[in-house]
């Protein structure tokens, strides 16, 4: 394709951001599915909706990291009280509650 601009005397090329051609695939499937009468309001609360989701699952790995740091945590103080993982693994649903 750069060829091609460059034969037709584009002075300047640039490049497609990486991910704009899967966003722009996914907005143009999403309108043609949707038919919206205010497509720009339309394509603006998609890319809202994007970024929300974006950010929640942002939050959602530091939750989950949290939760398996402290299980890590947890675990190394129940064996160094000496109780097997079997014992522990007993404890837990006690602990849990």
């Amino acid at each position: 394709m750069d060829a091609t601009l460059q034969k037709h005397g584009a002075k300047h090329i640039y490049k497609v951001p990486e991910g704009l051609r899967e966003l722009c695939t996914d907005i143009t499937r999403e309108v043609l599915r949707s038919q919206p009468k205010e497509m720009y309001s339309f394509i603006a609360d998609y890319i809202d909706l994007l970024l929300i989701t974006r950010e929640n699952a942002k939050v959602a790995v530091k939750i989950i990291t949290n939760i398996l740091k402290g299980t890590h945590t947890i675990m190394n103080i129940l064996c160094q009280t000496g109780l097997t993982i079997e014992q522990i693994a007993a404890a837990a649903p006690r602990i849990q509650a």
